[in-house]
């Protein structure tokens, strides 16, 4: 269709080429963006500085008290509760440290 219409061609080439540096310009921006904060989310960078308030990663478990920060009054439960809890922590930091290995492989 294209090679029996030269204007429909240009029009097409011209419009891919726009599409094309939009995207790029996208992506230059969002990885400035990305660049400019990233030292935010390193962990060596912000040893010691106070954690932002608008910082999402603080709904993370730090310590083994925060883990256990739930009483519940049947002793029981409570120890099932705990169990429970030191499991799911125990599986994210494993999952996390696969994670951290894969990305060392890669680079």
């Amino acid at each position: 269709m294209m090679s029996g219409d030269a204007k429909l061609a240009v029009l097409y080439k011209d419009t891919l080429t726009q599409l094309k540096l939009e995207k790029e310009h996208d992506y230059n921006n969002l990885k400035r963006i990305h660049d400019q904060f990233d030292e935010f989310k390193d962990k060596d960078r912000m040893n010691g500085k106070p954690r932002s308030q608008h910082d999402l990663k603080d709904d993370e478990y730090q310590t083994e008290d925060d883990i256990m920060s739930t009483e519940l009054s049947d002793d029981e439960a409570n120890e099932l509760y705990k169990r429970y809890k030191l499991a799911i922590h125990e599986v994210k930091e494993s999952r996390e440290a696969l994670e951290e290995k894969e990305e060392k492989m890669i680079m």
